[in-house]
C-alpha cells in the first residue's frame, strides 16, 4: 500500500517483489510470514527472494541488551567516543573498527555477544590498513609528491617475478572466494578472508618484500617499476575488498591514490579508477593469474621464515643478529623450492642458508622448528640459554602426549572402531601416528641439546 496497491502504480512496480529482507528470527511467524502469505495473496507473486536472519546481540553474559538492564552499547559511542551508559569514558575506535567487528562476528543468525573491548581488533586492523597503505603511496608518488614514480608502462606476465605471480594469485584467489561468501550471505566468511589477504599476505609479505626491489632501484630500475606496478594494482584490488566492510577508511586512501595512479591496471591500459570507490566495478578474479604451485612453493618458504623468526623468539635472539640455518627436506620437489629463493629467505630472515636438502644432519645442539616436509635446524651454542630451549621442546613433547593418549583413547573404543566410517578411523590412525613421530623427533633434539 505505500506503494500505490491496489492501483498499478511505477513505483509499485519496480520495487514490487524486492530480493532481501533482513530480520531477527523472533518475528519470523509474527511478520515475514504474514508478509509472504499477504503477498501471494494480493499480489500473486512473494515479496522477496531472500530472508537474512540476523542474531541477537547479547551482553558479555550472554544476556539480551535492553535499557532495563542498562547493558547496551552506544555505537556512536564506540566509534566517535564519549561516556556510555554506565559513565565509563572511551576514546572510540572509529566507524570502521566497529564496522568490521560487526561484520566479523555476523554468522548466519546466531547470536553476538558484543562488548566493546572486542572493537579493539578491528580498531588494530584498521591501523595496519592505514600503516600499509601510506607506505605503498608514499613509494608510488613522485619525489615532489606531483605525479606517480616510474611504473611498468604494461606488465608481460611471463616476466613476472615470482613475488609478482605469488601475490597476484593470492589476490584473485582471495577475489573469488570473496565474492561467493557475498554471493551467499556469508558476511563474517567474506570479512574473514579479506582480513587474512590484507593483513597477513599483502601487509606482512608483500609490502615487506617490496622494500628490498624499491631499495635496489638503483641496480634494478626496471624490476623496481614492475614492482610499483603490480603494488599499484593489488593496493586497488585490495581496497575494493576492503570497502563493504571498511568504506570510510578506504575511500580517503582511494582519493588519495588517484592523485598519483589514476590508472592502476596490471597491464597499464590507461584504466581510470573512478574519482569514488563506491562508484568502481566489483574486482572479477583472473583466473589465469591463479598458480596453485606457485602459491605451495611460497608457502614452504613462508613456514621456513616462520620457523626462523620461531627460533629468533624463543631463544631472543634480536631479529639484527644474522644467524646460520640448514634446511632438512623430505622431498627433491621441496629442496628445489627453498633452494630457489634462499636470498629471500636470508633477506626477511637476517641468515645465511648453510645448506638445503634431503641429506642435510641436524647440527650439534641447535634449535629446530619441525614442520610438514621440512626441519630448520639453527646452532644456538653460543647464542642462546640452552636450558630454555630444552624445556620449549618439552612442553611440546608434553602437549603432544596429550594428544597422544586422546587419540589411543578413541582408538581402543570398539564402539567408534566398529560405527565409525573406515575413512574416519584410517585418518585418525593416520593422526596417531604422526603425533608420535612429531613426538620422537622432538625427544630427539632434546637430546642432541644436552
Amino acid at each position: 500500500s505505500t506503494l500505490g496497491w491496489p492501483d498499478k502504480t511505477d513505483d509499485l512496480d519496480f520495487f514490487y517483489p524486492t530480493e532481501v529482507l533482513i530480520t531477527a528470527r523472533d518475528i519470523i511467524a509474527l511478520w515475514v510470514a504474514r508478509m509472504i502469505m499477504m503477498g501471494e495473496h494480493f499480489m500473486k507473486k512473494e515479496p522477496f527472494s531472500h530472508v537474512y536472519i540476523n542474531g541477537t546481540i547479547l551482553d558479555k553474559q550472554g544476556r539480551r541488551m535492553s535499557k532495563s538492564l542498562r547493558n547496551g552499547i552506544d555505537p556512536v559511542v564506540m566509534i566517535q567516543g564519549g561516556a556510555d551508559i554506565d559513565g565509563r569514558e572511551w576514546d572510540g575506535f572509529g566507524a570502521d573498527a566497529v564496522r568490521f567487528t560487526l561484520a566479523t562476528m555476523t554468522t548466519e543468525g546466531q547470536d553476538l555477544r558484543i562488548w566493546p573491548e572486542r572493537f579493539k581488533d578491528g580498531q588494530a586492523f584498521c591501523n595496519k590498513v592505514w600503516n600499509a597503505s601510506r607506505f605503498c603511496l608514499i613509494n608510488l608518488a613522485g619525489d615532489d609528491g606531483s605525479g606517480a614514480k616510474t611504473l611498468a608502462s604494461g606488465v608481460d606476465r611471463s616476466e613476472l617475478t615470482f613475488q609478482d605471480r605469488w601475490i597476484l594469485s593470492r589476490l584473485n584467489s582471495t577475489i573469488k572466494t570473496v565474492t561467493s561468501a557475498l554471493d551467499n550471505f556469508k558476511f563474517c566468511d567474506a570479512a574473514r578472508l579479506v582480513r587474512e589477504f590484507t593483513w597477513n599476505e599483502f601487509c606482512a609479505w608483500t609490502v615487506e618484500l617490496t622494500k628490498f626491489r624499491l631499495r635496489d632501484e638503483a641496480d634494478d630500475p626496471e624490476d623496481a617499476a614492475l614492482a610499483r606496478r603490480v603494488l599499484a594494482h593489488v593496493l586497488d584490488r585490495t581496497l575494493k575488498l576492503l570497502h563493504p566492510i571498511c568504506p570510510f577508511l578506504t575511500e580517503n586512501i582511494w582519493e588519495t591514490a588517484n592523485e598519483y595512479i589514476p590508472d592502476r591496471s596490471l597491464d597499464g591500459s590507461g584504466e581510470e579508477a573512478g574519482e569514488f570507490i563506491m562508484q568502481a566495478p566489483w574486482p572479477a578474479a583472473d583466473e589465469a593469474l591463479i598458480d596453485e604451485k606457485v602459491e605451495r612453493e611460497m608457502g614452504d618458504v613462508q613456514e621456513v621464515i616462520r620457523a626462523i623468526r620461531n627460533i629468533r623468539a624463543t631463544g631472543g635472539i634480536h631479529h639484527s643478529v644474522e644467524i646460520e640455518c640448514s634446511v632438512q627436506t623430505d622431498d627433491d620437489g621441496t629442496t628445489e623450492g627453498v633452494q630457489r629463493h634462499v636470498e629471500m629467505i636470508s633477506n626477511i630472515a637476517t641468515c645465511s642458508i648453510s645448506a638445503v636438502g634431503r641429506d642435510v644432519e641436524k647440527p650439534p645442539k641447535s634449535a629446530s622448528e619441525v614442520l610438514p616436509g621440512l626441519r630448520v635446524y639453527v646452532p644456538l651454542e653460543g647464542i642462546i640459554d640452552m636450558e630454555k630451549e630444552i624445556a620449549r621442546h618439552q612442553k611440546k613433547v608434553e602437549n603432544l602426549e596429550k594428544r597422544i593418549a586422546g587419540a589411543e583413547k578413541k582408538l581402543a573404543n570398539k564402539s567408534f572402531v566398529e560405527r565409525a566410517p573406515a575413512e574416519i578411523v584410517d585418518r585418525e590412525k593416520e593422526t596417531l601416528a604422526e603425533l608420535k613421530e612429531s613426538r620422537d623427533q622432538l625427544l630427539a633434539q632434546i637430546e642432541s641439546l644436552k
